[in-house]
């Protein structure tokens, strides 16, 4: 239901959960941190109705606010990393992009890539 190998989720889960947005000292502790994360990728996995707050509401049994405060805390530990995983094309995997294009699908990239 989150769109994610159990794999991939446990790593992506180790990569944020120390991050300082998941620490508190008030007397209400957030959320376990894979409580967020899942909540986080359930809504990042539906579109249209399916994403709003009141559906994710229905389907994980938690307030409006949690959504919120579970969506916005994964994603700024996420985007932490976001350098170390997101990079430009080089021009060779510009070429390589254009090479499977070509191939693959004439007309799509019209003999070129989206930049």
């Amino acid at each position: 239901m989150l769109h994610i190998t159990p794999v991939s989720f446990r790593k992506l889960l180790q990569c944020i959960e120390g991050h300082p947005i998941f620490q508190t000292n008030s007397n209400c502790p957030h959320a376990p941190v894979e409580i967020q994360l899942a909540v986080t990728l359930y809504q990042m996995g539906r579109y249209g109705n399916g994403a709003s707050v009141p559906d994710i509401v229905w389907a994980a049994g938690i307030s409006e606010g949690s959504v919120e405060k579970f969506t916005e805390r994964c994603q700024i530990a996420i985007m932490v990393h976001h350098d170390s995983y997101v990079r430009a094309l080089t021009m060779e995997g510009k070429r390589g992009e254009r090479r499977v294009g070509l191939r693959g699908r004439a007309g799509v990239w019209d003999g070129g890539i989206v930049i």
